[in-house]
């Protein structure tokens, strides 16, 4: 029967590695949802729904949401009866990106490229704000589509689908992905608001989820990861000149040594007969 011991051979590293950790979370958004997906929307026609629309979590245009059983809907000069703004969406916490899944309603026709249709307001803990355009043409279009039009210059089409109504005007359905860049991301977001243009305006912003995502700058994680001290550093050279010359030393393993790396150290399985 073969028997073997563990040799240990000094190696001793040390990695600097700088990676960038992400946190994401979902704005939940349900408390402020004033229209079901199964709704009919716009102007309430019939069979003119997002029922197709997957809910809970889903990936689309490569960004995770979650969606939920409804929308927010603002007014606009054609849903008068909506409200022009969705203040205090809660948020309380730290984020370097966030991502938003919208459209609006009543663009198709009727609104220019550039038009700023809508905005979210972002409140800081510090009392300062931050702005968040809706433009059309950039962040959205309206979530009726015909074949072939073109896509927002700074979204994605995150979502395409089709309800009864946008097929008997020969449409179908798209949901826009948009990505802002926080410039506050040390300070703690309190709260959004969501932002219509309902007396100026026909076109309605339509906000579906939203997804924060808090990711540690690679540089500011590298230079924490460098910052060993100096007698670490010199410890670590001298390891890696006695390995050096040791195995200058012995020469290459034995036959039948297996090699085998752990945790930073260098081992060698021995075999005993």
């Amino acid at each position: 029967m073969k028997t073997s011991v563990l040799v240990a051979f000094l190696i001793c590293t040390c990695a600097i590695r700088a990676s960038a950790v992400e946190k994401t979370f979902y704005v939940d958004l349900e408390p402020y949802q004033n229209r079901k997906l199964d709704d009919n929307q716009g102007r309430g026609l019939n069979g003119n729904s997002l029922v197709e629309l997957p809910r809970g979590e889903q990936t689309l245009a490569d960004i995770k949401f979650q969606i939920g059983p409804g929308l927010i809907q603002l007014g606009s000069q054609v849903l008068d009866t909506l409200p022009a703004n969705m203040d205090g969406i809660k948020i309380k916490k730290q984020f370097s990106k966030l991502h938003i899944l919208q459209a609006t309603c009543f663009g198709i026709s009727n609104i220019g490229d550039g038009t700023e249709v809508g905005h979210y307001l972002v409140h800081y803990e510090d009392q300062s704000t931050e702005r968040i355009p809706i433009i059309y043409g950039e962040n959205v279009y309206d979530w009726f589509c015909a074949q072939g039009a073109k896509e927002p210059s700074k979204a994605k089409v995150a979502w395409q689908g089709e309800n009864d109504f946008a097929k008997s005007r020969g449409c179908h359905l798209r949901l826009y992905a948009s990505t802002w860049t926080n410039p506050k991301p040390d300070q703690r977001v309190m709260r959004i608001d969501f932002v219509g243009r309902k007396d100026q305006t026909q076109a309605a912003p339509i906000c579906l989820a939203m997804t924060a995502v808090q990711e540690n700058d690679r540089e500011a994680s590298a230079d924490r990861t460098s910052k060993v001290d100096a007698k670490t550093r010199e410890r670590l050279l001298k390891a890696a000149s006695a390995e050096a010359r040791l195995r200058s030393a012995l020469g290459p393993p034995p036959r039948g040594w297996r090699r085998q790396e752990f945790n930073g150290s260098v081992y060698y399985i021995v075999p005993l007969r």
